[in-house]
Order: structure tokens, then C-alpha cells, then sequence
């Protein structure tokens, strides 16, 4: 037992001294393990963490860094269950049983309350239940995120076990999927080999990283932001999104590719897509781009989509206002659909810039869902594989005339880049007229009433001076 507020220590970090005991029990606040090697003595009963923290206080710090943590086989490493609220730093340490091969059963479990919490820089060995577990009290909430990032847990993401109150739960934790995937030739951690992955959920003024984009949503809420660094994302079913965050591009100028079945979009608080390559899968006809119902608003902003042969691109069905800009909208062969959208009275629409390959029915669709629209929809200054658009207009489903805007203004050419060539719009933009300058007059006003000189530059019945 440690019953002080102590640090115990190597007298020389190069060399740990080795205590072989069955357990270290630490109840004090304020105590230090130091560069030690604690190893569980054999025949120990596997239920005894090798160290537990059973301090009880009002506030203080547990501390344990840079130690040997050696438990029996299909035994338990460190414990917090701690009657009280102490900060928890466990950091550079080994957790892993003897003999080489064996398994522990716990490495770390906390029983946390409103306290702070960091477990980095440590090598978890493998472990038959879990390698790291946290059961937060009922009642309390955590002030930032469990940190559990940088650590190496044998190579791979960790094992996990979460409970709220003894109830499989959800604490707030942060670093899962950041991790060493590598030791080197003397067992440290390979400081080179930290996975990072490709998806940062920005929520407030924290971010956390997630191996999937479906993993990144789930753990979303409205107001949030998903960024996806470059690189290739494939879903093997079809993604839905029912919360109003913003998709986009970690880099803007390294657009990521998500091959998907289907993105399907239905949300009542506004969901902006940026900078993606969204690459459909299969032989769907469907549109690789659905937004289904809600009345938040939604964008898409530099974007291309590619649809597989004979499939379509993007079909907006949603209430709420409309900005479709700067996209591409393509196929792997014949692009059935481009762009169709129902239109609702009191809701804008944005749609330019963008660039919309030949269709075998038609490129720009609408269906006027309202008798009348305010507002016509704008569909100028985009670019129709050089040509004005083909079009499909219905009015509550019959053939009709929506309010339509902007038609006969396009673009016909492509950059050798791909981008649009702004100076290619169709009609030709004729130059302002410059206002002629009035000739010198022959009168001067002198250094006298500036009257004399209007009368003078005006006495011609003209209305304007330039000078």
C-alpha cells in the first residue's frame, strides 16, 4: 500500500529496478510511479489489478510514467476505483503480460468521474477483453474528452470497453484511431509509424479522428464539420445523412474519392458537400445524389460526380433553398440524368458554374411544385457540353412551364484543364459604352462665381459633366 502523497522512482532511469509484488495499491492522493518495473508476482489471482488506485479525497493527481507494468498471464494491468475526483496521467508506459505470446485480460480501466484524463505513449500488449475500458460514473460529466491517442496497442486500433454507469455507454473519448502501428529493434515506440486517418469530425473546438465516414456521422451533431484528407473511401452501402453538417474536403485543391452506391440526403437543419469526388458503384440507374424530403437548406459546391453507364446524377426533392455551384456532373459512359429538382414556392435557387455532360434524356429537370414561383429558377452561365441545355419542365408532374430563367445564357468552351472558360459565354457580352467627354469649353469662371462655368458647359442642354 502507498499511503503518502510520494513519488517513487528509479535512483537511475537507465536502469528500473524490479519490484515483484502482488499488487501495488495506491491510497493517497498525489503519487507518482516513475521509471519502475512492477511485475505481478506469479500465482497472483488474475481478478487483482497490478496497481489500483483506491485513494480517497477531495482532489489531487495520480501519476504513472515511464514503468514496466507486468502482470500474470490473463491478468490485469492498472485500475483507477478511486472514491474520489483525481486527474489521471498515465503516459510512456508498458502494460503487457511475461511471457511472450500471453495475453492479459485488462490492461487499463478506469472508473472515471469529472476529472481529466491521458493515457499516450504507451505499448498495450494484447489482451482477451479489452485493452483499454472506461465506465463513467452516473451523474457526471466529463470537462474534455478521454485522450487515448498515440499509443501502440500491438499494431492495431484498440479494444475498447465503454459503460455509463455499469451500462454499455458512449463516454466522451478522443484518439481511438491514431496510433503506432510499429515498435522498434529495442522496443520503443516507432515514432514514424503513427496512423492517422483521413477523416476529422470538427465539433466545437475539438477534433476527432475516425476510420469512417459512417463512424465520423454517427458521432456528429447538427453545426458540425466532417473533413476527408485525399485518398480513396469505399462504402459498400449506401450513405444516408439526417444531420446538418458540412462534408468536405480536409484540402480542397486534393479532392477525397468516395465510391458509394448511393448518398441519399434528408435533413431539416442544412447539409453543405464540398470539394468531394463522389464516384457511384454498380449498375444503379438511380441518381448517384439523392436529397429526399426536409427543409433545411442544401449545397453542393465543387463537386464532381460521376454516375456508372446509363445512371444519373443528382435529384434535390428538399424545401429549403438550393446552391448547386462550380460541380461537375459526368458518367462512366452515358449520363441518363443530369440535374432534377422540385421547386418550391418561397425557396431560392442557386445553380451556375457548373459543368454538365451530355445526357441521353436530359440535363437540368424541374418539376414546379408550387402553381407559382416568386423567384424563376436561374440556370445561366453554366457550361452544357457547349451547347444550351436539354430540358424537361413539368408543373405538379404534368408537362407545363416552370418559372425559368437564364437558359439561353451559357458557356460553350472547356479550359485544357477541364475548368470552365469564363470568356466563352454565349450570347457575346457587348463592351459598356464609355461616356464621350464634353469638348473644352470656351469660357473660364476664373478665380469668380463657378456659375459663369455651368452655364458655360451647360448652355448646350446637356445633363451630364465629365471630367
Amino acid at each position: 500500500p502507498i499511503n503518502k502523497g510520494v513519488t517513487i522512482t528509479a535512483n537511475d532511469p537507465a536502469a528500473k529496478p524490479t519490484l515483484t509484488v502482488p499488487q501495488v495499491l495506491i491510497a493517497a492522493p498525489n503519487v507518482k510511479l516513475d521509471n519502475l518495473k512492477i511485475q505481478q508476482t506469479a500465482g497472483t489471482n488474475t481478478e487483482l489489478y497490478t496497481i489500483q488506485v483506491t485513494a480517497y479525497g477531495t482532489e489531487g493527481q495520480i501519476t504513472v510514467t515511464d514503468s514496466e507494468i507486468i502482470p500474470v498471464t490473463e491478468g490485469r494491468g492498472f485500475s483507477n476505483n478511486a472514491g474520489a475526483a483525481f486527474d489521471i496521467t498515465f503516459t510512456g508506459n508498458i502494460v503487457k503480460a511475461a511471457n511472450e505470446g500471453d495475453q492479459l485480460a485488462y490492461a487499463i480501466y478506469i472508473n472515471g468521474y469529472d476529472n481529466k484524463y491521458v493515457f499516450q505513449e504507451n505499448i498495450i500488449g494484447s489482451c482477451s477483453v479489452s485493452q483499454f475500458g472506461f465506465d463513467l460514473y452516473s451523474g457526471y460529466e466529463l470537462p474534455e474528452p478521454v485522450d487515448i491517442s498515440k499509443n501502440y496497442w500491438g499494431g492495431l486500433e484498440p479494444s475498447i470497453e465503454l459503460f455509463v454507469g455499469t451500462d454499455p455507454g458512449e463516454p466522451d473519448l478522443t484518439g481511438q484511431y491514431v496510433y503506432y502501428t510499429e515498435l522498434n529493434d529495442d522496443g520503443t515506440i516507432d515514432e514514424g509509424s503513427l496512423h492517422t486517418p483521413g477523416i476529422m469530425l470538427v465539433s466545437g473546438g475539438s477534433t476527432t479522428y475516425f476510420d469512417t465516414i459512417e463512424g465520423a456521422l454517427n458521432a456528429a451533431v447538427d453545426g458540425d464539420t466532417i473533413k476527408i484528407a485525399a485518398g480513396e473511401y469505399e462504402l459498400t452501402s449506401a450513405l444516408p445523412i439526417n444531420k446538418g453538417v458540412t462534408i468536405t474536403a480536409n484540402d480542397p485543391a486534393a479532392k477525397p474519392t468516395i465510391k458509394v452506391p448511393q448518398v441519399v440526403v434528408r435533413s431539416n437543419t442544412g447539409v453543405t458537400l464540398e470539394s468531394l469526388n463522389i464516384v457511384q458503384t454498380g449498375t444503379s440507374s438511380d441518381r448517384v445524389l439523392k436529397f429526399v424530403g426536409g427543409t433545411g437548406d442544401m449545397a453542393v459546391k465543387n463537386c464532381v460526380i460521376t454516375a456508372p453507364d446509363g445512371g444519373s446524377g443528382v435529384a434535390f426533392s428538399s424545401q429549403g433553398d438550393i446552391t448547386f455551384t462550380g460541380n461537375t456532373l459526368t458518367a462512366d459512359g452515358d449520363l441518363r440524368y443530369g440535374f432534377y429538382m422540385n421547386s418550391y414556392e418561397g425557396a431560392s435557387y442557386t445553380f451556375e458554374e457548373n459543368i454538365i455532360s451530355a445526357c441521353t434524356k436530359a440535363q437540368f429537370g424541374v418539376d414546379q411544385k408550387a402553381e407559382t414561383l416568386s423567384t424563376p429558377v436561374d440556370i445561366s452561365k453554366n457550361y452544357w457540353g457547349g451547347a444550351g441545355p436539354s430540358l424537361e419542365l413539368f408543373v405538379n408532374g404534368q408537362s407545363g412551364t416552370p418559372a425559368l430563367a437564364g437558359q439561353g445564357t451559357y458557356y460553350t468552351k472547356l479550359n485544357s484543364d477541364g475548368t470552365i472558360d469564363k470568356n466563352s459565354i454565349y450570347p457575346p457580352v457587348e463592351p459598356t459604352p464609355q461616356p464621350t467627354p464634353l469638348p473644352p469649353s470656351g469660357g473660364s469662371s476664373g478665380s469668380g462665381n463657378m456659375n459663369n462655368a455651368y452655364r458655360v458647359l451647360f448652355n448646350d442642354g446637356s445633363t451630364t459633366l465629365s471630367v
